[in-house]
């Protein structure tokens, strides 16, 4: 993209100039490395099983949280150099960049950076998980269908 890797563009219109001017170079800045987002948060959504499930147990939710992060910490590598290096492409081709990166560097290559970003969300999680447990049912709050029981009308 650039031949000075890791200076920062002048201005937002060189940036935009540099993905392909102001129509295309605009879409790009919101669709680039979309598909791995979107992978990365239903990877991320498996965390709420338990408080989806009624379980207060909190060893559970850390656990489902792990496995969570687990999931979604190759596609937040690949939406992380698909931002950083994709150049032709639209949204960037996130299979592709994780079968290449796998190819170079094996599974570490997946999951670099995977502890601070792990310290990072897994207790975030967990409070999401307290949020799930408290406020589901009230009508203020979650659903109760989020619980796993049928909301009922009065």
């Amino acid at each position: 993209m650039r031949g000075n890797e890791g200076a920062a563009p002048a201005s937002y219109r060189a940036l935009v100039g540099e993905m392909g001017g102001m129509g295309m170079g605009l879409l790009r800045l919101y669709t680039l490395g979309a598909p791995a987002h979107i992978c990365r948060n239903v990877a991320l959504t498996t965390c709420f099983i338990p408080a989806q499930m009624g379980s207060s147990d909190q060893g559970s939710w850390a656990m489902f949280a792990l496995g969570g992060v687990l999931l979604s910490h190759p596609f937040e590598v690949a939406r992380t150099l698909i931002v950083a290096h994709e150049n032709t492409h639209l949204t960037g081709r996130t299979f592709r960049t994780l079968q290449g990166l796998y190819q170079e560097q094996g599974v570490a290559g997946l999951y670099k950076g995977f502890v601070p970003r792990a310290l990072q969300l897994i207790p975030m999680l967990m409070v999401a998980n307290v949020g799930m447990e408290l406020y589901a049912g009230k009508p203020w709050g979650f659903p109760s269908i989020i619980r796993g029981t049928p909301a009922t009308l009065e």
